[in-house]
């Protein structure tokens, strides 16, 4: 985004805003939910007082959906000539950004859309999201929004006539919004939407369902959490697993757990397969396939977020202003990302690649000086350099409440980087001993989620 002077759609006096017209959500797809919910080029004028987003020509593009789309503003009143010298450049940009071998057709047709909502209604179109999932949607906020209006708690005649439109997605809605009310401070907002999500939870059928699911999960996590206190092994975890072996379980124990449900895991779960006849035998099949698709859905997630994450790296690494890019990008920058630069790193002092190394370093550097090491970092620090398993042990107790997911990733991605280098060393040897402690102890309380 660039600084721009332009005029106040009200008074029409000159103010200085963050003006954006090229939305690359290939590049920074954090752009994408800026633009569709209004919050792009919004400007704030200090003459009269006028706050809203400026009505600017946008260009669009989605590499993953193969989107290009174009729209001028019809009140503006620009020749078509004339707006194709505004698109010119930001297409370049956007083609220019992408290697030679990814430049397809769809680059060189952009889609001229008429209004911004023809806009938005195309991108969410590409994400699947129909006209009438949309209408939907708006029935169900317009409803949310008759019950906001009740101020004596009487919700009952309101419930019976929209019977209908109080489903799961109404429920899914409800509890966004409060989460979003309570994140911004809005005490009685929060408070308000949570009587009604009360309200509607004992009075209709559907509320009834998802709150025993609730339960149910709970109840789930909260026995699996007593069993990680004990010497919890492959076998008993087989064994809590299929006591708990509903679709709705299985999703919350995988989602605590993946790591723990590992190659040894499965392998005996197929031995308890094999050595199993009749109906308890099609149960445990059945039981190994719906968590081979749910871990390999997680799998999947993780996989995509690491190719994002790559593909950010490689674009900070060509931009022409390095610390620019990365300051524009900080919002894609998260723990995974780290990870990536960390072997990224490796890989370019290995192949004695000074100039891509140096770049790496100078990204290290700044994100060093706008963030310091995460607590994650310093236990793991911390740890290795304790002398032996028993302090580690201690330490690791002490310390519960900060062990976590992100900690057992940090690990498993350093072993898994030495391991596929042919690195051996004693170093390596503790680390994975640690590893295995970690694992250990985060799971008593990485399965409360």
């Amino acid at each position: 985004m660039a600084q721009t002077s332009v005029s106040c759609p009200r008074c029409r006096q000159p103010i200085v805003a963050e003006i954006n017209q090229l939305f690359d959500v290939s590049k920074q797809p954090q752009l994408k939910q800026i633009l569709l919910s209004g919050g792009a080029n919004v400007v704030q004028c200090p003459q009269c007082g006028f706050q809203g987003p400026l009505n600017l020509p946008v260009v669009y593009h989605d590499q993953e959906k193969e989107l290009l789309l174009t729209y001028f503003p019809a009140e503006a009143g620009v020749p078509l000539h004339e707006q194709e010298k505004v698109f010119g450049p930001l297409i370049k940009q956007v083609v220019d950004h992408l290697p030679a071998e990814q430049r397809k057709a769809y680059l060189f047709q952009p889609q001229t859309m008429f209004s911004f909502q023809s806009m938005v209604d195309q991108i969410l179109e590409a994400d699947g999201i129909t006209k009438e999932m949309r209408e939907a949607q708006e029935k169900r906020f317009e409803l949310l929004k008759s019950f906001l209006e009740i101020t004596d708690g009487n919700y009952d005649e309101l419930i019976k006539e929209n019977n209908e439109l109080i489903n799961e997605e109404f429920f899914g809605m409800l509890t966004q919004i409060i989460q979003m009310s309570a994140g911004q401070g809005d005490e009685q907002t929060t408070n308000n939407l949570v009587s009604i999500q009360n309200a509607l939870t004992e009075k209709t059928e559907i509320g009834k369902v998802l709150k025993q699911q609730s339960e149910t999960i709970q109840k789930t996590i909260v026995e699996l959490q007593e069993l990680s206190k004990t010497d919890l092994t492959r076998e008993k975890l087989l064994d809590f697993v299929i006591a708990n072996s509903t679709d709705m379980q299985l999703n919350a124990i995988v989602s605590s757990i993946r790591p723990a449900l590992d190659y040894l895991f499965f392998q005996i779960l197929s031995e308890k397969v094999e050595n199993t006849e009749g109906e308890d035998k099609v149960s445990l099949e059945s039981l190994r396939d719906r968590l081979l698709v749910m871990t390999a859905a997680i799998d999947k997630s993780m996989e995509q977020q690491m190719q994002h994450s790559k593909e950010l790296l490689n674009r900070i690494l060509e931009a022409a202003d390095l610390k620019q890019e990365l300051m524009q990008s900080l919002q894609g920058i998260d723990q995974l990302f780290v990870e990536v630069l960390k072997v990224e790193i490796q890989d370019a002092t290995e192949n004695q690649q000074s100039d891509r190394l140096a770049k790496l370093n100078q990204i290290v550097e700044i994100l060093q000086s706008l963030n310091p090491p995460s607590k994650e970092v310093e236990i793991i620090e911390q740890l290795l350099a304790l002398p032996t398993e028993e302090e580690q042990s201690a330490f690791l107790e002490e310390n519960i409440d900060d062990v976590n997911e992100n900690m057992t990733n940090m690990l498993s991605n350093v072993i898994t980087q030495a391991e596929s280098s042919g690195q051996q060393s004693e170093e390596l040897e503790k680390i994975k001993q640690l590893n295995k402690l970690v694992l250990k102890t985060s799971m008593k309380k990485q399965m409360g989620g």
